[in-house]
């Protein structure tokens, strides 16, 4: 869950997610201002400059289905030492 590969990040925004929808009681502005601060803590997400926007975008995929890519955003190194974005179906 927080290692750098692919299925530990998709399954650690997943679970941010979930908590943040707890916790918010469902209310979409605070679940994303909760993640946003969250990712902020987490060193993985350091090259992502609006982290509230970008909770909203992976709130955004996971409500309606959408492969949500994060190469874009982010390059994380796979177990072999290269450099690989992320892309997850949810």
């Amino acid at each position: 869950m927080f290692g750098t590969k692919t299925s530990d990040v998709e399954q650690w925004l997943m679970a941010a997610h979930d908590q943040a929808r707890t916790e918010c009681r469902f209310n979409q502005d605070e679940i994303a201002k909760k993640m946003g601060q969250w990712i902020g803590r987490d060193r993985r997400f350091d090259g992502i400059r609006d982290k509230e926007g970008f909770a909203r975008e992976v709130m955004s995929c996971r409500q309606s289905g959408r492969e949500l890519d994060l190469s874009k955003r982010m390059r994380i190194d796979s177990m072999g030492g290269q450099t690989a974005g992320i892309t997850g179906r949810w």
